[in-house]
């Protein structure tokens, strides 16, 4: 059965899998192609030399196969190459001049060498002498420590700090570090400090200036004949120490005055409170402009007898509040879908429709108007009362938009 599809690209997330494999080279699966071997499209620059493709089969050069080549006349790489190199020399291939003290060996770098640099040397004979410090002794290296008053040592085989267990340095976890002896003294990333003198380490008979003592001085320090003037006291005075016939002017007071506090014939001007009024505090009969009043009304406060102008309601209705036998208008109901007849589409061309249906995900279908088809489409959800449609082809459709 053959379908016609006007919307060209579809997009497959999973396994396409054809048993019946065409042979048109238009086939999405074709016979002649190899089960699970993707095409190739070229052959790496660096592997030209050895791989070659003609008429369809891959070929490998015999370059892959590493030659092994001793030379017993010349002693130097020089030497060989001035001599002329075999043409059967190639990139790969190990070259030992056996003539040299010691050998030497080197692998050819290129595909057909013709100077020294086409080397690579492979074995390095290197001789070593020690250095400051260090003391070769064979093929062993040490380290050369002075033999009088040495600040380091061997310990278990392994270099360390020699330090004097009876002297101010000690080893810790971060390196050599000065030990300290008491409280007084401290350490930083700057280096040694003073940390706080207490009196214990203060002789009785050291004289110490007024500015280097910052004092809190408690009463019990203080004697009972001892004259502070007064400037030199910041005192909070509780109601306690206040003799009760004491005179305090009220600028001298901050007082937050309760209702229990007042008498009940004091008059207070209506301008010194602040008041909020409940329902139990104002007497049923009292009159209140409607002005002063903010209400809400709700239905169990209206009376059911009660006629409300309809432009005094704003109602949401919902399906649960409307009766299953009730009677709504066609024109109620115009909101749930969306036509356009005789709509013509030009060839990979997006038809912008405006259904106006308050929903960006709707459902869409469209009919071939010429011969009532169902017809594929390719559409493009623009906004909650937009979209777009496209065909592959020129088609007249009708569409039908709808929630």
């Amino acid at each position: 059965m053959s379908t016609a599809n006007y919307a060209p690209t579809v997009t497959y997330y999973g396994d396409l899998q054809v048993d019946a494999a065409g042979s048109n080279n238009k086939s999405v699966a074709r016979r002649q192609d190899v089960a699970g071997l993707s095409y190739i499209t070229s052959i790496a620059a660096d592997s030209q030399s050895l791989l070659s493709v003609s008429g369809g089969a891959l070929s490998v050069e015999s370059l892959l196969v590493t030659d092994v080549s001793v030379d017993t006349t010349h002693a130097t790489l020089a030497a060989y190459v001035s001599a002329g190199i075999p043409a059967s020399m190639k990139k790969g291939d190990v070259l030992i001049l056996s003539a040299a003290n010691p050998s030497e060996s080197y692998i050819c770098k290129v595909a057909s060498p013709a100077a020294t640099g086409d080397f690579a040397r492979l074995n390095e004979g290197n001789s070593y002498t020690a250095g400051d410090g260090i003391v070769l002794a064979g093929s062993v290296f040490s380290v050369d420590l002075v033999s009088s008053n040495p600040a380091l040592e061997f310990v278990s085989g392994e270099l360390d700090v020699k330090v004097d267990a009876g002297g101010a340095v000690e080893s810790g976890p971060g390196g050599l570090e000065v030990k300290l002896d008491g409280s007084s003294l401290g350490k930083s990333a700057n280096g040694l400090k003073v940390n706080s003198v207490g009196n214990a380490e203060i002789s009785n008979s050291a004289a110490i200036a007024q500015s280097k003592l910052d004092l809190s001085i408690t009463n019990s320090e203080i004697s009972n004949s001892a004259a502070i003037a007064q400037s030199k006291l910041a005192l909070d005075i509780a109601n306690a120490q206040i003799n009760a016939s004491a005179a305090i002017a009220q600028s001298k007071l901050d007082l937050s005055i309760t209702n229990s506090e007042i008498n009940a014939s004091a008059a207070i001007a209506q301008s010194k409170l602040d008041l909020s009024i409940t329902n139990s505090e104002i007497n049923a009969s009292a009159a209140i402009a409607q002005s002063k009043l903010a209400l809400d009304i709700t239905n169990s406060e209206i009376n059911a007898s009660a006629a409300i102008a309809q432009s005094k309601l704003a109602l949401a209705i919902t399906d649960a509040q409307v009766a299953v036998g009730a009677a709504i208008s066609q024109a109620k109901i115009a909101g749930l879908r969306f036509e356009a007849n005789n709509q013509t589409l030009t060839a990979n061309t997006g038809l912008a429709i405006t259904h106006n249906l308050g929903k960006k995900v709707v459902h869409v279908t469209a009919m071939r108007t010429s011969d009532s088809k169902l017809v594929d489409v390719e559409v493009t959800y623009t906004n909650t009362n937009q979209l777009s449609v496209k065909s592959s082809t020129g088609i007249t459709l009708d569409i039908a938009i709808s929630i």
